[in-house]
């Protein structure tokens, strides 16, 4: 899962500023809560391994209900939690997911552990760190004969604040002779609340500008309504965003915000133009500030696929640009009036950017269209003596430009 809140820290070349401290940029973006369900490989791993000695019987998704150590299943009408003369369980612990293991089977778990451990056992390499822990289960069954499983574990990082809902995988095996269940549940990632809680810690720390690609008006998957969602990342910090499809969408609120609200969040694009006045852009192309010393220009492009949507969304007398077309008469204003440059673009222009954009420093874009499963890597990036219209640095986390 990609990072509630990225921050980039870019360090300006010596001959701006010695001494200054790093300007610190943060992505500011709705950010859905989702679950990551990654075991599935490793458990396979283990009963093909095993032979004759394992079998898998049956899998469902069932629904889970949890808070602090305490997670409740309602398992399918049939049969549900395996029969045991203890009622202890097993719990491993990682980054993405909580495991039960009923009734507890040290092999299982062990050979479970070291499966996840082992990155070959993942079609694409991966290694996924589970801690043991004590639990232990009791069943009974509800009123019309499903099976209501609760299942209590002392974790290291139990789940906080009000109880929640999700989906969790529940698997039912034979294993060397006795029957026995594994229950993956996914831990909940994103949110807005989380986003407003990571943005508040990274504030305490030091002061950072927050930018977003979009998004300010959130999407069909987002867990409030467009102005709810606009409020809660102003509260986190947003303070500048381009525009794609949902701003787009959301044409009359962002209207009716910018009016009410001058100097709240501000929206630039760099394309987006009228299509009886081509070189007149309907919202600033970028936009210049001061942070720990430093002059830092943000420039912003809006996809240009977006162009069939104009007519839909009520928008017909606006054009979108080719992105790099509109950018490259720019950028010798933007040098010279910021010390740092940087560009706000969607997927599909991030590439052409970073190749084609001589004058960027930074382009915080979209490396990848879909959500990763594992943290993304931490990169340091320094290069003494920047040339001006040098291309821009390659896409990372952290990046520090010197």
């Amino acid at each position: 899962m990609r990072p509630l809140l990225l921050i980039a820290a870019l360090l300006v070349s010596s001959a701006h500023a010695a001494d200054a401290p790093p300007v610190r940029l943060a992505l500011i973006e709705d950010s859905p809560t989702r679950t990551n369900l990654t075991l599935a490989q490793p458990l396979e791993r283990v009963l093909r391994e095993a032979g004759k000695d394992a079998a898998l019987i049956d899998v469902e998704n069932v629904p889970v209900y949890f808070g602090g150590s305490d997670y409740r299943f309602r398992l399918p009408p049939g049969p549900g939690a395996p029969a045991a003369d203890t009622s202890s369980a097993a719990a491993l612990e990682g980054d993405s997911e909580v495991v039960f293991v009923f009734p507890d089977v040290p092999d299982l778990v062990e050979a479970l552990r070291a499966a996840a451990a082992d990155s070959k056992t993942f079609r694409i390499p991966d290694s996924v760190r589970l801690s043991p822990a004590e639990a232990e289960f009791a069943a009974t069954t509800g009123p019309d004969g499903e099976t209501l499983l609760h299942l209590r574990a002392r974790l290291e990082r139990p789940a906080t604040g009000r109880v929640r809902s999700g989906l969790a995988g529940y698997y039912r095996l034979r294993w060397k002779g006795q029957d026995a269940a594994v229950a993956v549940v996914g831990r909940t990632f994103g949110g807005l609340g989380r986003l407003g809680a990571a943005a508040e810690a990274e504030r305490e720390r030091r002061p950072f500008t927050g930018l977003a690609r979009g998004l300010s008006f959130g999407s069909p998957y987002s867990d409030a309504p467009g102005r709810e969602v606009l409020a809660a990342l102003e509260r986190a910090g947003l303070k500048y965003s381009a525009v794609n499809e949902f701003e787009l969408a959301h044409w009359k609120e962002l209207t009716a915000y910018a009016a009410e609200k001058p100097d709240g969040v501000r929206w630039l694009s760099a394309n987006l133009v009228y299509s009886t006045a081509p070189s007149v852009t309907v919202l600033p192309p970028y936009a210049v500030f001061e942070a720990s010393g430093t002059r830092v220009a943000v420039v912003a492009l809006t996809p240009q696929w977006t162009q069939r949507l104009l007519k839909g969304a009520g928008l017909a007398a606006f054009k979108v640009l080719d992105p790099i077309a509109a950018l490259e008469p720019l950028i010798p204003r933007l040098r010279a009036e910021a010390d740092i440059v940087v560009a706000l673009a969607g997927t599909a222009d991030s590439a052409r950017l970073s190749t084609s954009g001589r004058g960027l420093d930074l382009v915080l874009g979209d490396n990848t269209p879909y959500l990763t499963l594992t943290s993304l890597p931490s990169t340091i990036v320094e290069q003494d003596d920047r040339p001006v219209f040098a291309n821009a640095f390659p896409r990372c986390a952290p990046t520090r430009p010197r």
